[in-house]
């Protein structure tokens, strides 16, 4: 059963996940299912950023990054790639950089090095 929200996600303080997720990439930050989860208590980033993009049209993009871990059985090092979803005009504007080819590229810089914490952080490693 889908259900529909009569927050209107233009508001400032919206509540509900795709708000405060929203909120979140407009203020120029990315983001990943793990700090969706830790940051918003959110367990399907990905369902929320399709809502975002699809049901409500925002210009919410993706990279594709590498984030380096343990795994917990073995011990051994695993790399895991996961996605980490961010809006290109707020993410420049924040950092004061044009919207050029090379904007990618800083976004993924940018979300590994902060994907990576969080996951240390996580997982305590």
């Amino acid at each position: 059963m889908k259900t529909v929200s009569n927050e209107n996600l233009n508001e400032p303080g919206c509540k509900s996940q795709n708000g405060r997720i929203l909120q979140y990439l407009r203020d120029g930050e990315t983001i990943t299912s793990l700090e969706a989860l830790t940051l918003f208590r959110c367990m399907r980033c990905a369902s929320r950023i399709d809502n975002l993009r699809n049901d409500m049209h925002h210009p919410i993009t993706d990279v594709t990054i590498e984030v380096k871990s343990k795994d917990p059985e073995t011990g051994e090092d695993v790399t895991k790639h996961i996605s980490a979803y961010y809006i290109a005009e707020a993410f420049a504007k924040k950092r004061g950089i044009e919207e050029d080819n090379h904007l990618e590229d800083q976004v993924r810089l940018h979300a590994t090095a902060k994907a990576q914490r969080a996951y240390r952080e996580y997982y305590g490693e």
